[in-house]
């Protein structure tokens, strides 16, 4: 059973694994290796790493961002990124293709989570309310790929 979910989660892994690759000059192994490690320095923890297929998943690491590298919706013509309230986290995804024996395609895909808790600095003789908790739908901009690949590229 739990084969059978690695391997339906490998595939989903790979089905959706971005077209936009970029080209890096190191080997697929060393930049595995590297990718693993920036990830950690980054504060995600690599939860799936498939040495074989050189696929990388990380757990969702909290991140404050910005209305220029994540677009989660407005309120009344606002960002929600704007709002204290707004907590997001990013998940990294990090899938890389040997192009020869000294450079390799790597793509980095990130999945943003966020919600925005309503009752964050509300005064303590108001009652809150439970589980109001807006959850938000957000898309990347391509800032945090852009960067980890930087990361990636200036990594010794």
């Amino acid at each position: 059973m739990k084969r059978l979910f690695l391997l339906v989660l490998l595939l989903a892994v790979v089905i959706s694994a971005p077209a936009g690759a970029v080209t890096v000059a190191m080997p697929a192994d060393a930049a595995f290796q590297k990718a693993s490690m920036l990830l950690v320095d980054l504060g995600a923890l690599p939860t799936f790493r498939d040495k074989e297929l050189l696929v990388i998943k990380s757990d969702p690491v909290p991140v404050r961002l910005t209305p220029d590298e994540a677009d989660c919706g407005k309120m009344f013509g606002f960002s929600y990124l704007k709002d204290k309230r707004t907590k997001t986290a990013a998940t990294y995804q990090v899938v890389i293709k040997p192009v020869d024996a000294t450079s390799s395609d790597v793509s980095v895909r990130v999945t943003i989570d966020a919600y925005m808790d309503v009752n964050e600095g509300a005064p303590f003789f108001i009652e809150k309310t439970r589980d109001r908790n807006k959850v938000l739908t957000c898309t990347s901009k391509g800032v945090l790929e852009a960067r980890f690949i930087d990361l990636l590229r200036d990594a010794k």
